[in-house]
């Protein structure tokens, strides 16, 4: 199935539709957003996980073990 704005060569989608070129810019750079912005959250967590005590992070780790 094929979307307007392409076209299907084979093994592949051809987007033939300059707006859908943009389109898809557009949700690429979406994408491209939100993975850097998890990346930040990732890196807080890691340095807020990391300065935790060495028992804290035992019990913690513990507890989840158990679920």
């Amino acid at each position: 199935m094929t979307r307007p704005g392409a076209s299907d060569d084979g093994d592949r989608l051809v987007p033939t539709c300059s707006d859908l070129v943009a389109d898809l810019h557009r949700e690429r750079d979406r994408i491209t957003r939100s993975i850097a912005d998890l990346q930040t959250s990732l890196s807080a967590l890691d340095r807020v996980i990391a300065a935790a005590p060495p028992d804290v992070t035992h019990r913690a780790l513990a507890a989840l073990d158990a679920e």
